[in-house]
């Protein structure tokens, strides 16, 4: 009896863990959407920019490493700034 409720008790959880974990087919949809909205942004932006903002964001590659790549840290700021900013 205890091995039945300890296997019910499991099949339901992870009924619900595997519920929990994949999106419905809208919220897929709205994901895509978004995603193509944010590439067509980022794409649209100078080249500067967005070579800053993608390093920064997605490189995880800090302020000053990219300052010492391209000698200058004021440029790596402004350029951030104004790349968020269009993004926004």
């Amino acid at each position: 009896m205890h091995n039945v409720h300890v296997n019910q008790s499991g099949a339901r959880r992870a009924s619900r863990t595997r519920s929990r974990r994949l999106p419905s087919g809208a919220t897929r949809l709205a994901g895509r959407r978004l995603l193509c909205a944010t590439s067509i942004a980022i794409a649209r932006l100078p080249a500067e920019q967005r070579a800053v903002l993608l390093l920064v964001t997605l490189e995880e590659m800090s302020y000053e490493e990219w300052a010492r790549a391209r000698h200058s840290d004021r440029q790596v700021m402004s350029r951030l700034s104004r790349a968020r900013e269009k993004l926004a």
